[in-house]
């Protein structure tokens, strides 16, 4: 198994993906935001012999606007209970801090109804967040934006954010579990070994930048 970015190469694998393991509590996103993510280099597969096993991207909210979101994570049913949403946060979160730098605030929206996406992005750091303006545009065509929708909410999500000192530690914790250029996971007795094919954690110039973030440097 591996963990890589995506390409260009993979978006019909990618939307079979989704069609078929998608969850009710994914939000419905444009071809084109997915588009925009690959080609940035911010969007990450997990996959096992070229099979598709869990993806995630890091989204914008739009032009020039000081905050990205961490969204679309899907993982295959029989891969499930082994955190690789947790892994594919860390992965994101590094991709953000060497790619946006520290001024993007790192967000996320979870269906207050999925409770384990809550809890993982709880135990990642994540605090509540009031949203920027430009958040709810997508909202009133949203297929999943329930008809009994609470009038006091403008959204049927919850959003949240990363502070600066949980990205240090979940880049941190990212360079720890990543020596040797492979990740394992453990779900009761089983394990998983993931080869790590990101240059940022692979590359030894890369590396070392990505230490100096989580050593407390400039970033």
């Amino acid at each position: 198994m591996i963990i890589r970015i995506a390409t260009s190469q993979d978006g019909p694998s990618l939307r079979n993906f989704y069609a078929q393991f998608s969850s009710k509590y994914l939000l419905p996103r444009p071809d084109s935001d997915f588009d925009t993510a690959i080609s940035r280099g911010q969007f990450f597969i997990i996959e096992d012999a070229q099979t598709i096993c869990a993806a995630a991207g890091v989204f914008d909210y739009g032009d020039n606007l000081p905050a990205v979101e961490l969204s679309e994570t899907c993982v295959a049913t029989n891969y499930r209970g082994f955190r690789m949403q947790a892994l594919l946060l860390q992965i994101r979160i590094a991709s953000v801090a060497v790619s946006q730098g520290s001024n993007v605030v790192v967000t996320t929206a979870i269906d207050p109804r999925n409770k384990i996406s809550k809890n993982n992005i709880i135990k990642a750091g994540f605090v509540p967040w009031e949203p920027i303006k430009a958040v709810y545009s997508s909202c009133p065509t949203c297929k999943n934006r329930p008809c009994t929708l609470k009038f006091w909410r403008r959204c049927c999500c919850d959003y949240y954010q990363l502070p600066r000192h949980e990205s240090v530690r979940a880049i941190r914790d990212l360079i720890n579990r990543s020596n040797g250029n492979n990740i394992h996971l453990i779900k009761q007795q089983n394990m998983l070994s993931i080869g790590v094919a990101w240059k940022l954690l692979t590359d030894h110039q890369r590396r070392a930048a990505l230490q100096d973030i989580a050593n407390g440097g400039h970033w």
